[in-house]
């Protein structure tokens, strides 16, 4: 990917497009997965197509007019090669930098704590262990608190 490309996807991502990561408790789990994801959804199908040309293997999601006055155009990236993106984009991203390096520490924190490849295809699966909740929850919590439209999770202080 040339340079001027890296810097339009990361003007991309810090202006018009979601990073988000997403805490899920599978129904027989206790223990949360951290999904992360990349979403842009313009009007524009001709920017959202050469966003597409871009990125590696986007999912694109066409949504219709319904109960909107013009349709509108998604692209979806998910983990391995939301990561790989990122990896590429991060020294041009300005204003998201930060959830981008959360983003990264997170993973860091899963591959230090994701159990051994051995027990796959046992019938036991094995949980991350408890060290990993604490600092995966902390770095969660940071996220959305950077996140324009979420309020921070957890215990929150009240003043007065």
């Amino acid at each position: 990917m040339k340079a001027w490309q890296k810097g339009y996807l990361a003007a991309m991502l810090d202006a018009e497009s979601h990073l988000g990561i997403q805490k899920v408790i599978p129904p027989r789990g206790i223990t949360p997965q951290y999904l992360v994801r990349f979403e842009l959804a313009m009007t524009d199908k001709k920017t959202v197509d050469f966003v597409a040309s871009l990125l590696p293997q986007p999912r694109r999601v066409a949504v219709g007019a319904k109960n909107r006055r013009l349709p509108y155009y998604k692209l979806r990236l998910f983990k391995r090669h939301l990561l790989d993106l990122l990896k590429q984009i991060r020294p041009y991203v300005q204003g998201k930098a930060r959830q981008v390096d959360l983003i990264f520490e997170m993973e860091k924190l899963r591959r230090r704590f994701t159990p051994p490849k051995e027990h796959y295809g046992k019938a036991k699966f094995l949980k991350m262990p408890a060290e990993f909740h604490q600092p995966a929850d902390a770095i969660y919590c940071e996220f959305r608190s950077l996140q324009l439209n979420k309020k921070p999770r957890g215990k929150e202080v009240k003043e007065g």
